[in-house]
């Protein structure tokens, strides 16, 4: 009895917060609120979260149910991850945000949310394949700086598994659409994995693009300068642990005594630990953030390179 009792409590809470919402998100030409209609959402904002467990329950309802609104998701969205961030609810998270205009009218949070669904575990594939159709570049305001298509691209790369990440970078080499099929070329070329380097050595007669991806670098990339002072390769593999563990904030790229000593020293079995510290790069959305994982990346193949990995599909 007290279960029924709760539940029918629950109900009567979540009709007034869907009478609200009906009252609040009402439908623009342009899909976004006007500066009086965003006071309203403040308001059903304020409702929600003072309806505690209640209130976050009737939101994933509404969420589930919506299907045409976009902008109430991505709202909704927002709102229900500042009460909640258990697996499920950030299953549900990209869910809708696959369903909404988040990566349209808020492209750096759509990043932001691949991150955090990456670290619950969860597999953003769909999330790649809608930024790579119709994604655009992002503006960091914070530090004025424009993260351009495919470095996004990159990032979103980066938060998958090599297998995920490569199995959906070919479905997207199939696109006609010829900013996809360079995004997908592009992204191929940096995964740095011995089925990228075959994908592109089996399409570089038949594609021209694959040739100029070839000529970026990332098929060769020369030895760093040589150490000034000289590192064990314990001592370098567990500075890497530490990076890859999230224990350490050390920039490769601002100390290259320890890259020359990485490049220099590192074998095969560590190639993993590499891969796992390019991802570790990725921690947050900045600047110097993407610059770094393109020095990480830079090192791997400088690793790759010495150790003579792949050849037969790197001439």
């Amino acid at each position: 009895m007290l279960f029924i009792a709760h539940v029918a409590h629950a109900q009567v809470g979540c009709e007034r917060i869907r009478n609200l919402k009906r009252e609040v998100y009402l439908p623009t030409e342009s899909g976004i609120p006007d500066d009086a209609a965003l006071q309203k959402i403040d308001s059903f904002w304020h409702v929600v979260k003072r309806s505690g467990s209640e209130g976050l329950y009737c939101l994933k309802q509404l969420i589930t149910e919506e299907k045409r609104d976009s902008f109430f998701l991505a709202d909704a969205v927002e709102l229900m991850l500042k009460i909640d961030s258990s697996i499920p609810t950030y299953q549900l998270a990209m869910s809708a945000t696959l369903r909404s205009n988040m990566l349209r009218s808020s492209p750096f949070h759509f990043l932001a949310l691949a991150r955090k669904c990456t670290d619950a575990g969860l597999d953003i594939s769909g999330m790649l394949n809608q930024y790579a159709l119709y994604g655009q570049p992002v503006f960091l305001e914070y530090e004025a700086f424009m993260v351009q298509r495919q470095f996004a691209i990159n990032y979103l790369v980066a938060l998958l598994s090599d297998e995920a990440a490569t199995a959906q970078l070919e479905m997207l080499l199939r696109s006609e659409d010829l900013q996809v099929h360079y995004s997908a070329v592009a992204a191929i070329a940096m995964l740095l994995t011995e089925r990228g380097f075959q994908l592109m050595d089996s399409l570089r007669s038949a594609d021209s693009i694959v040739n100029t991806a070839r000529g970026e670098k990332w098929i060769h990339f020369p030895m760093p300068p040589a150490p000034t002072v000289a590192m064990s390769r314990a001592q370098i593999l567990d500075t890497l642990k530490d990076i890859a563990n999230g224990l350490s904030d050390k920039f490769l790229d601002e100390d290259m005594n320890f890259v020359g000593n990485l490049v220099r020293l590192a074998e095969v079995q560590d190639i993993p630990l590499l891969r796992a510290v390019r991802h570790a790069s990725f921690k947050k959305i900045s600047k110097h953030n993407f610059q770094e994982h393109t020095i990480r990346s830079y090192i791997l193949l400088a690793v790759i390179d010495r150790l003579g990995l792949y050849t037969k599909y790197r001439k």
